[in-house]
């Protein structure tokens, strides 16, 4: 199991020794200095005139939607539609946000470790990590929590792109899933809820 100090975790996999995670559903994070903000240079970035909010406005916005976009180990971006919560997958809790572990048995597979989350529904996220948890956690409080019958066939389903120019290294994906609850610290009420859901998922795993 990676350093819990390192990384954000969803549910799956939740163990009570993960003292230095949040829970996105919480107004508590792990405090930080805001002053720390600095220019943003993110590795493998997308470089293009054109804003990635231009993505976000092609979006049906009949029901809770949350984009992100990974940028890729070859440089490309990915741009992935979620649509529940949560997610189950890690990312760094430090600048550049990589995925470091992606629960297996969940929507697409596209997502992949070492991408770089950069994005979210077209705002960049910031090298802050109290900043771009705020970011995170703002846009995925208005998804659905997923159903039983979910977790085990999550539907993907497709974003279209239609700016007047797209985006040279671009590529749009599926990705249905759910996304991360963060695990709040050893002994807080939310984290015997994640301990419950985690075990509840495990079983469902092994039916």
């Amino acid at each position: 199991m990676p350093d819990p100090t390192s990384v954000a975790w969803g549910l799956c996999e939740a163990s009570a020794d993960l003292t230095h995670e949040v829970l996105v559903a919480s107004p508590a994070f792990t405090d930080e200095d805001p002053s720390q903000t600095r220019a943003s240079a993110t590795a493998g970035e997308i470089q293009s005139g054109n804003s990635e909010k231009n993505v976000v406005m092609s979006v049906d916005l009949d029901q809770p939607v949350v984009l992100l976009t990974f940028a890729r180990r070859n440089g490309e971006s990915e741009v992935l539609k979620f649509t529940s919560r949560p997610l189950f997958f890690r990312i760094a809790r430090s600048h550049p946000y990589s995925v470091t572990d992606i629960a297996e048995g969940f929507g697409s597979s596209t997502l992949q470790t070492g991408w770089v989350l950069t994005h979210v529904n077209g705002e960049k996220m910031s090298v802050n990590w109290h900043q771009a948890s705020l970011l995170l956690r703002s846009a995925i409080q208005g998804l659905p929590q997923t159903s039983r019958s979910d977790l085990k066939e999550p539907a993907p389903s497709k974003v279209s792109q239609k700016f007047g120019r797209s985006l040279p290294s671009a590529k749009t994906s599926n990705q249905a899933a759910i996304f991360m609850a963060w695990v709040p610290p050893a002994g807080s009420v939310e984290h015997s809820i994640m301990h419950y859901q985690s075990s509840l998922l495990q079983t469902m795993r092994a039916a």
